[in-house]
């Protein structure tokens, strides 16, 4: 069983400011060897210095259903659209890319 991988990609270099004290980050996460360990995405945590929140695409591009978990910071992903939709991903599976965008305190 190999560690969580995901590389955080972000789609400008740094965060765009929305609101007095507020950020948006945006861009992609590929998951390319998912664990059911989860890992905190730093790079999307640490660009804020308070509460955020993050917004996926619902479903990555290698068709599997995905949700942010805020207590870890990372991402669940959950089985495909042809299986069923309430059992988490093995370990060792390719998810593919995932979009988000991040809104959080500066």
């Amino acid at each position: 069983m190999a560690v969580y991988a995901a590389t955080v990609t972000l789609a400008i270099p740094h965060g765009v400011q929305v609101a007095p004290n507020i950020n948006m980050i945006m861009g992609d996460v590929d998951i390319t060897n998912y664990n059911n360990v989860l890992v905190a995405l730093t790079d999307i945590s640490s660009a804020f210095r308070g509460n955020y929140a993050v917004i996926l695409n619902s479903i990555s591009d290698n068709g599997y259903y995905v949700s942010w978990v805020a207590v870890s910071n990372s991402i669940k992903a959950w089985q495909s659209l042809t299986a069923d939709a309430s059992t988490e991903v093995a370990d060792d599976v390719d998810i593919g890319k995932v979009s988000f965008v991040a809104f959080g305190v500066i």
